[in-house]
């Protein structure tokens, strides 16, 4: 996680309103019943890592299901929202 934090760290001298979109993919692999805790788990380690200095939004996402293209669809919403 050090090059992480080291590139947290330019990225907020370079673009400090910067908003960080994080896919944590795969997550069709954990059983249905521990896919939440997971993902909250590893979103709060990543939040950790940001801390509050950017917006962090996080998706649960798949390749199998509708999870990567609602992830993608809200992304492209936020970056293109004048396209309508």
């Amino acid at each position: 996680m050090t090059q992480f934090s080291n590139c947290l760290d330019a990225l907020a001298d370079l673009s400090p309103k910067t908003r960080i979109f994080c896919l944590l993919h795969k997550m069709d692999l954990l059983a249905e019943n521990i896919r939440f805790e997971t993902f909250m788990e590893k979103k709060m380690e990543i939040e950790e890592k940001v801390n509050k200095r950017f917006e962090l939004e996080c998706f649960r996402t798949s390749i199998w299901d509708e999870t990567l293209y609602r992830a993608w669809s809200q992304i492209v919403s936020f970056l293109l929202p004048n396209s309508q």
